[in-house]
């Protein structure tokens, strides 16, 4: 009689001769328990099974079994399924695995399998990319480790899992961009701040320069030899008033006189301009859209905008021959389109009108784009760099976007996109009446800067008026509550140490409803007057500015109803 086995067949035929054995009956009790023995393995074992099924299941893993010095491998329906296959569709070896890896990755792929294979390593974890049955690749993460080696180290198993990586690939990728973008928006904004503040301080030095540059003109005969002097200093304090408003102007605080404007009609109107700016090598052409909704603009920024992208585009011809295509459009925006743009600042869905320069330039790189509106970046052997920041300021502070598209060597576009205006038909412009002449007043005038103090007075006294003169917002409600009604006009500036210009408004309405008053600021009239919306403000006067500007603000705030009390 054979000694019981483990084998589940042996064990089975013992059974079907034990009959025959009977005289043997001492063999009957261990093969009973042995195969009671086996059955509660097998049993156990098929629960191993499911469980390990369920749990692939439930983690969507792929399962692959190697036999190495065979070369086959078992591949469950999830590894097939991950990759738009079923059933006998992929072989069982592992040159489908090889054939299905990105061209790139294989590489890397092979030599972890092959390091672990070869005992270097204990397992492997790698991340390639494998071909859909669609086409499209699918990024893998791979597991595995030889499960069984023969006495000389020669691997002859190896198992392992794959896990779909792809929805987590590209939820981190666009994670990473949403981090870019906000660092980006996060720098652009650090950077306004910077420049709008330095062009604010600018404009007070200029006012003085410009101003007593001015008040020496009136002063001062053409016959005299000082006069083309004293002219040379205006116009190059204008030509610095313009540097500070392209400064002012990226960091979205520009000076804005708003209209609603047909944009087609702004293009046409500075077509001769743009022809004669740009070189005669380079064919300047036209495609409107008509009947295009108006836009809420103000003109001469965006004139601005259209002169800078196109000297930008025929900067980029370099020494060669192109073309540059102005075109305009209605584009129906959602947030998706939006959040692709250069500026997404939660812009809202809607109607936006484009405008939109292309060129045929030598286009730029990744790195240049990613500089593109940088201030003082240029690519120019000479320039300032100020031109493309100005375009960004100009259009976020109209609550646009910017979209960019180059590639070396092709050319570039420029899609700019302002939100259409609701008002289609503009209101026609109706002339300003005559304004007759105004007697001598008092005016009070705020400001922290001593300079602008001094020559606000001198341009006053210059028009007749007397002046008396305040530091600060403290100052200025002293000087205002020892004589309210004395007090005809109210220069105040806008940012001022103690108290500033917002609180100074507020305490002198409060000790006199109908003051009036006129704010002062290096800031655009939009940034400024907004926060003193329906609050009684009789004018506006932005720095720097001329006596003949001073004298006009002056009127026609002494000549505006009195303001209603709050």
């Amino acid at each position: 009689m054979k000694k019981p086995s483990d084998n589940w067949d042996d064990i089975r035929e013992q059974i079907l001769g034990f009959g025959e054995l009977s005289t043997r009956k001492s063999y009957y009790p261990a093969l009973r328990k042995r195969i009671a023995e086996l059955e509660r393995s097998e049993i156990d074992l098929r629960e191993s099974r499911e469980r390990l099924e369920l749990v692939l299941e439930s983690s969507e893993l792929g399962l692959w079994d190697w036999h190495v010095q065979a070369d086959t491998v078992i591949y469950n329906e999830r590894w097939k399924s991950m990759l738009g296959y079923t059933g006998d569709e992929l072989s069982d070896t592992t040159r489908i695995w090889i054939e299905l890896l990105h061209p790139d990755d294989a590489p890397g792929a092979q030599e972890v399998v092959d390091a672990c294979l070869d005992g270097r390593t204990e397992s492997f974890s790698q991340e390639f990319r494998m071909r859909h049955k669609d086409g499209h690749w699918v990024w893998i993460l791979s597991r595995g480790k030889v499960t069984e080696r023969a006495a000389d180290g020669t691997p002859i198993r190896a198992c392992g899992t794959h896990l779909d990586m792809t929805e987590r690939k590209q939820a981190d990728e666009q994670r990473r961009k949403l981090e870019a973008q906000v660092q980006h928006a996060q720098k652009l904004e650090s950077l306004g701040v910077l420049a709008g503040g330095i062009a604010h301080d600018f404009n007070n030095l200029l006012v003085a320069i410009l101003g007593n540059a001015d008040l020496a003109l009136t002063e001062t005969s053409r016959a005299t030899a000082v006069w083309p002097f004293l002219e040379e200093i205006r116009t190059a304090a204008k030509r610095a008033s313009e540097l500070t408003n392209q400064m002012l102007a990226y960091s979205g605080k520009g000076r804005f006189v708003v209209e609603t404007l047909n944009l087609n009609e702004v293009v046409q109107e500075m077509g001769r301009l743009l022809e004669v700016t740009i070189p005669k090598k380079v064919v300047l052409r036209y495609d409107l859209t008509e009947s295009l909704p108006c836009v809420e603009v103000d003109a001469t920024q965006i004139r601005q905008v259209v002169m800078n992208l196109v000297t930008n585009g025929a900067d980029a011809m370099t020494d060669q021959s192109g073309v540059i295509t102005i075109a305009t459009g209605l584009v129906e925006a959602d947030r998706g389109y939006l959040a692709g743009s250069f500026l997404d600042e939660q812009l809202p869905d809607g109607y936006y009108v484009s405008l939109e320069v292309s060129d045929t330039g030598c286009g730029m790189d990744a790195e240049t784009q990613s500089r593109l509106f940088d201030p003082f970046f240029t690519t120019k052997t000479a320039g300032r760099g100020l031109g493309m920041a100005a375009v960004l300021g100009i259009v976020r502070g109209h609550h646009g976007t910017v979209r960019v598209y180059s590639e070396e060597g092709r050319g570039s576009t420029f899609k700019i996109l302002l939100p259409a205006s609701k008002d289609i038909d503009s209101p026609e412009a109706e002339e300003a009446p005559a304004t007759a002449a105004m007697g001598p007043r008092t005016i009070l005038v705020v400001d922290d800067e001593e300079s602008v103090r001094m020559l606000a007075k001198r341009m006053l006294n210059k028009l007749g008026h007397e002046v008396a003169l305040a530091c600060d917002g403290v100052e200025a409600l002293d000087e205002f509550e020892r004589g309210p009604e004395g007090i005809d006009l109210v220069v105040l500036d806008m940012t001022m140490p103690r108290m500033d210009g917002q609180e100074t408004f507020r305490r002198l309405r409060a000790v006199n409803p109908e003051v009036r008053v006129v704010l002062s600021s290096g800031y655009n009239e939009q940034d400024a007057t907004n926060r003193f919306a329906g609050k009684g403000l009789a004018g506006f006067i932005q720095k720097p500015y001329t006596l003949e500007e001073l004298a006009a603000v002056v009127q026609q705030a002494m000549e505006t109803a009195d303001p209603e009390a709050d």
